[in-house]
């Protein structure tokens, strides 16, 4: 194997984690307005005066990826949450080679 084959090889392989890495961003943006819509819904449920429903009822917004590596658990680890998506980027680039 040439070096242009090697280059190439590695290219292709930076272009498709890079792929990963973005549809992962997209699924959380996603996510997050999806967790916007339903945030507005329940605010709108605090003016409504015959309502039981109220905004601090609102479903947190969940680290969708907290348990990707069952080997790994974040539960009792102290880091933000920017991180752990640093860490699912890493074990992607790896684990997908």
């Amino acid at each position: 194997m040439d070096s242009q084959d090697n280059d190439n090889l590695k290219s292709n392989v930076m272009e498709r984690n890079l792929n990963q890495m973005i549809g992962i961003l997209h699924l959380r943006l996603n996510a997050l307005a999806d967790a916007a819509q339903t945030r507005i819904k329940f605010c709108e449920e605090d003016l409504n005066p015959n309502s039981i429903k109220m905004s601090k009822q609102c479903p947190k917004i969940a680290d969708d990826y907290e348990d990707v590596n069952p080997k790994t658990s974040f539960k009792n680890n102290k880091s933000s949450g920017n991180n752990k998506v640093i860490f699912i980027f890493i074990s992607l680039i790896f684990n997908n080679k």
